[in-house]
């Protein structure tokens, strides 16, 4: 892979997927740390639990039983193209509206449990390539009436536990040759910056003054290209 070969990633050491995941997860959590610190109280680990619990369940099936070894362009673009659809319910629910800045209070308003449960939901068949993550689970917030804040926060709060669970069975398996260390921090690092400077773009992006749909766009685009070629 083309990061693998501009960060000297070599077969049999530390995964990518785990130097990605860990650069994220510093990143979700350094963004949000002043949320989170709101977040730290029973109800909102109640409803984490209860969105964690179908994102493992279906997670974990999915890992078993799908081949992402074997996986076709096409399937692979069919999912692009839900990503684009949940990302284009998403600017239907958000867009043109005005939301009052984040806060643990107006988030509380808004969720149930029911609404928790789908989000992980969401939030576990992301799994599947080419599925957003982040787009699918704030398109289900969205469609719930969650505010764009509110859905934001709630969609990469969810995520913490999740990427840390990937962390620790990619690092299971893991070895590290101490030559590659510099390696390992270059890609963690940029992993770490990227994901800063996208969920800042996403903040802008999810507080109803900017249009989702042309990412949509591009996304059905994208995944009729996979699926001639």
């Amino acid at each position: 892979m083309l990061f693998q070969k501009l960060f000297g990633f070599e077969s049999g050491t530390l995964t990518l997927n785990l130097v990605l995941h860990a650069g994220t997860l510093l990143a979700v959590i350094i963004y949000f740390y002043k949320d989170l610190l709101q977040a730290i109280d029973l109800r909102f680990v109640k409803l984490g639990i209860v969105s964690s619990l179908p994102t493992a369940i279906i997670g974990l099936l999915i890992k078993k039983y799908f081949d992402f070894d074997g996986v076709s362009l096409t399937v692979v673009g069919g999912f692009f193209a839900l990503s684009g659809l949940a990302i284009f319910l998403a600017h239907r629910a958000l867009y043109g509206k005005t939301f009052a800045p984040f806060s643990m209070d107006n988030l509380y308003a808004e969720i149930t449990y029911k609404h928790a449960f789908w989000i992980g939901v969401a939030q576990g068949l992301a799994a599947l390539p080419g599925l957003s993550r982040s787009g699918s689970t704030i398109a289900v917030a969205a469609m719930c009436s969650l505010s764009g804040p509110s859905a934001l926060f709630y969609s990469f709060a969810i995520s913490i536990p999740a990427i840390a669970g990937a962390v620790i069975l990619e690092a299971k398996d893991a070895t590290v040759a101490s030559a590659d260390y510099f390696s390992y921090g270059v890609g963690t690092v940029t992993s770490f910056i990227v994901g800063l400077v996208c969920l800042a773009i996403m903040k802008y992006l999810f507080s109803g003054k900017a249009r989702l749909d042309f990412f949509s766009y591009y996304l059905w685009v994208l995944a009729v290209i996979l699926c001639v070629i």
